[in-house]
């Protein structure tokens, strides 16, 4: 996360219909995201967050840049088996918070 405020990549959305988001996906080969889009209503539109060469699917809001990101707190890391299945691929994700930055105090 620090390179990444170093690098201050700015973070873009974009949202498309739900099945031009399940072929954008599908011709990146991210095959689990395509199927989880095309399981929402076909009236839909997807919201998609860019950075750098990094797309990926999200309700959001983000910050406008990864510039921001200065102070963080990495709350929760997990891994999960696509559908629970065993054999299947297993994913991790991360869920971070925006923090501010603590005045320096002192006692006087």
């Amino acid at each position: 996360m620090t390179e990444l405020a170093k690098r201050d990549i700015l973070v873009s959305r974009k949202v498309l219909p739900r099945d031009e988001a399940v072929a954008y996906f599908k011709a990146l080969g991210e095959h689990y995201k395509a199927e989880i889009i095309a399981s929402i209503p076909a009236d839909q539109e997807v919201s998609l967050y860019a950075e750098g060469d990094f797309t990926d699917l999200c309700r959001g809001p983000h910050v406008p840049s990864t510039g921001k990101l200065k102070v963080f707190k990495l709350m929760k890391v997990a891994g999960a088996y696509w559908r629970e299945i065993r054999r299947m691929r297993c994913s991790s994700g991360f869920m971070g918070q925006p923090g501010r930055r603590r005045k320096n105090r002192t006692n006087t």
